[in-house]
């Protein structure tokens, strides 16, 4: 069964651009002075049948043969998000080319392959969950600030301040050292985790 089907069929040489719509709404709404408006270019409400094995698509798209495919296009002229899901989800392109994933006030950006990770928002803070291991790589010319992006150049560079707090702070809830450091995996700084200090060397 179809509500709307359309078979569109374009072919030979075209010697200028020429625009090929199997689809073309364009709407407009103007003039309102009060009330909530809303503005759909298409609305589309889809419900499947749970009997056997069967699949409901809000919209569908298959798209191939061209230079460059489009699955979703979304051109925005607006400063309002490209993107919203049910829950309020968003995703949005903003005027200087970052794209911001908005997860709502509760939501979880799952990162997959047998999900990698979950990104989820936790009363304002950024929660990381990984699966397995987080790794944040560096190599000669590159690292991780922590701050600012204008850090001092390092593996890992910490820049900034909170109240009377100390920049760097560890609390190892179990034995072992609070802090080690080595040169080429040999250990040279130790401090412990009662509190003793070990230098290795000629200290």
């Amino acid at each position: 069964d179809y509500g709307i089907y359309n078979v569109v069929t374009n072919t030979g040489v075209i010697g200028s651009q020429k625009d090929v719509f199997g689809i073309y709404s364009e709407v407009s709404n103007t003039g309102a002075t009060g009330s909530t408006q809303s503005t759909y270019g298409g609305y589309f409400t889809v419900t499947g049948d749970g009997g056997g094995t069967s699949n409901a698509y809000g919209l569908y798209s298959d798209v191939s043969g061209a230079d460059t495919n489009y699955g979703l296009y979304i051109a925005n002229t607006g400063t309002n998000v490209d993107l919203r899901l049910q829950n309020g989800e968003t995703i949005e392109n903003d005027t200087n080319n970052q794209i911001n994933l908005g997860l709502g006030s509760s939501g979880t950006l799952l990162l997959t392959s047998s999900t990698l990770a979950n990104i989820t928002n936790s009363a304002g803070a950024l929660v990381i969950t990984p699966a397995t291991e987080l790794t944040l790589t560096s190599d000669f010319d590159s690292g991780v600030n922590v701050g600012a992006s204008t850090n001092t150049q390092a593996p890992l560079s910490i820049s900034g301040g909170i109240g009377s707090n100390a920049s760097f702070i560890v609390n190892n809830i179990n034995s072992g050292d609070l802090i080690a450091a080595s040169a080429s995996g040999v250990t040279k700084f130790r401090l412990q985790n009662n509190g003793d200090i070990s230098f290795y060397g000629n200290q």
